[in-house]
């Protein structure tokens, strides 16, 4: 399969014709927007049947929906002293590039809050209007990759202090150095947000916004996880935009294969609150899948909670 840089947060995915090569076949896939199947067979290409066993449950989905129009995420608006401390530590110079930071500067942080950055001075710098305007929420590595090498080391250095998720497999964060290494190989790929929900049939995996839908992501929920994408708009009128991306992924064990796979590729994954819908099918037999929906704000916190999950 291709794989892009995805669009995590403000840009629309690219307009232009993708390839996938599915079994040897060269299949072409249009923008998330002008897509119109809901379902593939990612063995040879073609549509799934619309059957009950792959339709997703018409109340679930209206929750998940509202679930997300009602979730608020942390303010971007970084406290004003951040600014005075930041012109000092960067000498008045945009950390981005290079240039004075002119008469209106600004304080942006390098992993935003709203994808699980930490919320402290030291993982903010100094920022001229332009590069600001220009970066949006976009991570660093999708907007500029190009960065230097000392604002990508400070962005994998505060990757270990942001919100992460554990992993599937116990053994992988059993010790700190070994949960380093699976945050560090997340990290190499643009961190994005999206929210999810586990049921007994299948989950949902969407975004708010079918702008912030990263564009290599769609193509694996559709054709590595026989997704289906869901048309269903947001009833809010005072959202500019009122149409989120919203996935339904048949049969719980598919589902619960894509939210990993969503972490693994660096999502931070918000658990949308379904109630007595999201309910285990035998809550008597064992059950990690609650896992995905657990983020820690450090790799010490990620590795002691695992710890006492498994005494």
């Amino acid at each position: 399969m291709e794989h892009q840089q995805p669009s995590a947060h403000d840009d629309a995915p690219a307009k232009i014709t993708k390839i996938l090569q599915v079994s040897g076949r060269a299949i072409p896939i249009e923008p998330l927007d002008a897509i119109s199947v809901t379902g593939t067979d990612s063995s040879n290409g073609s549509e799934l049947p619309a059957t009950a066993d792959t339709s997703s449950p018409p109340e679930a989905l209206s929750a998940f929906v509202q679930a997300i129009e009602a979730a608020r995420y942390p303010s971007t608006r970084l406290p004003s002293w951040w600014l005075a401390a930041a012109m000092k530590r960067f000498d008045r110079l945009c950390a981005y590039c290079g240039q004075d930071a002119g008469s209106a500067p600004d304080v942006d942080a390098v992993i935003p809050v709203m994808a699980g950055g930490p919320q402290r001075p030291d993982a903010a710098v100094l920022a001229c209007k332009a590069c600001r305007q220009g970066r949006r929420r976009r991570d660093l590595l999708l907007w500029k990759p190009n960065a230097s090498p000392k604002l990508k080391a400070m962005r994998a250095a505060l990757a270990l202090d942001s919100w992460n998720h554990l992993s599937r497999d116990p053994a992988d964060m059993k010790t700190s150095a070994k949960a380093n290494d699976v945050i560090n190989a997340r990290w190499q790929q643009p961190r994005f947000h999206c929210h999810g929900a586990l049921l007994p049939m299948g989950g949902f995996i969407g975004w708010r916004d079918a702008a912030q839908v990263p564009s290599a992501m769609q193509l694996r929920l559709v054709f590595e996880h026989n997704a289906w994408r869901l048309r269903q708009s947001i009833n809010n009128t005072h959202r500019r935009n009122n149409t989120p991306a919203v996935f339904w992924v048949p049969t719980r064990q598919g589902a619960l294969d894509a939210l990993w796979d969503v972490i693994e590729h660096n999502g931070l994954v918000r658990r949308a609150d379904l109630g007595d819908l999201a309910s285990p099918v035998n809550e008597a037999q064992p059950d990690f899948s609650s896992d995905w929906a657990m983020p820690f704000p450090t790799v010490a916190d990620l590795v002691r909670g695992r710890w006492r999950q498994n005494r």
